[in-house]
């Protein structure tokens, strides 16, 4: 089924549930997915409250329809796929494709409804960001790198590389054993 029309809610149980669906709120509710201080469960569930301006009753259903919502109405691969973008570290390489496709810097634009960003962010062609991400891929398959890409990997490892998140006691244990 094609997807003429952005959303503004989900529909649960037969009723209907405003959803903050800017893209500021989703980036948002990303990152708190990757949150290392939160189990799994308060994960998903401060995913939900940034999505949902109200708390449907069917929290399984609300997670099914959120997961829904975010790949913007397309089903999602059921196995595991490769870590290759990190919403919290790459935001600044992702927003600037988009803020010369759109003209303007979408960070003043807080109605952007997230499915016109992500049309946004697959459509970014070559760039800073592509580059990255085809570097992750590579490395997270195992192929070796061209010669090319292994130079700049070598030089931007700061940025083509995920950083591991840790908990405050993780942060805390590492930096009494002097690692940072």
């Amino acid at each position: 089924m094609m997807n003429l029309y952005l959303p503004y809610s989900l529909t649960i149980d037969g009723e209907e549930y405003a959803i903050r669906s800017n893209w500021q709120a989703i980036v948002e509710s990303l990152g708190a997915l990757q949150d290392v201080e939160l189990t799994k469960e308060e994960r998903i569930y401060v995913m939900l409250n940034i999505l949902y301006i109200k708390m449907p009753n069917n929290i399984e259903e609300a997670v099914n329809q959120a997961i829904w919502f975010i790949s913007a109405g397309q089903n999602t691969p059921k196995r595991k796929t490769p870590h290759l973008v990190d919403w919290e570290q790459d935001i600044n390489f992702i927003l600037s494709p988009i803020t010369k496709a759109l003209g303007r810097d979408p960070r003043a634009d807080t109605n952007m409804h997230w499915w016109t960003f992500l049309s946004l962010y697959t459509d970014m062609g070559e760039c800073l960001f592509t580059k990255i991400v085809a570097i992750r891929s590579q490395l997270a398959m195992g192929k070796p790198l061209s010669k090319e890409d292994r130079a700049f990997y070598n030089q931007h490892r700061d940025i083509c590389d995920i950083k591991q998140r840790y908990t405050t006691a993780e942060q805390e244990l590492l930096e009494k054993w002097g690692v940072k």
